[in-house]
């Protein structure tokens, strides 16, 4: 499948999507609701973990895609953060999906690699918890 979806850990907390070329907004959309249903049956928050690396290419409508499901996903009561890497448009797409969305500033991030994803997504866990102390 073009667009997939594992979890990166026992604990279920992080959940890694991979997309791989060619892929559609329809695919990741509707994966997107089947994780998100699963999601909101667990007692804690998942972060997500978006990998454009074997994508090759943003398709044009996704902006319209991602702020779908940014729409959907903004107020789910254990909806973490999304941290993508993997293609160098992601920063333009989502510049322009913070605009349309608000109240995602804070929730969705674009870093280099998957180092640097696992490294933001353990930050604010840490800060999660921290918090909740």
């Amino acid at each position: 499948m073009a667009v997939d979806a594992v979890w990166h850990n026992n604990e279920q907390t992080i959940i890694h999507f991979r997309f791989r070329y060619p892929w559609t907004v329809e695919q990741f959309l509707d994966l997107n609701a089947e994780v998100g249903a699963e999601i909101a049956l667990l007692p804690h928050i998942v972060d997500a973990i978006f990998d454009f690396t074997d994508a090759l290419t943003i398709p044009p409508e996704a902006v319209k895609g991602f702020r779908r499901a940014a729409h959907l996903s903004v107020g789910a009561p254990n909806q973490g953060i999304s941290v993508m890497f993997g293609n160098r448009m992601l920063p333009l797409v989502v510049k322009v999906v913070r605009v349309v969305v608000p109240g995602i500033e804070d929730q969705v991030f674009v870093v280099e690699d998957m180092e640097q994803a696992l490294a933001k997504v353990h930050e604010v866990q840490a800060s999660r918890t921290y918090e909740s102390t």
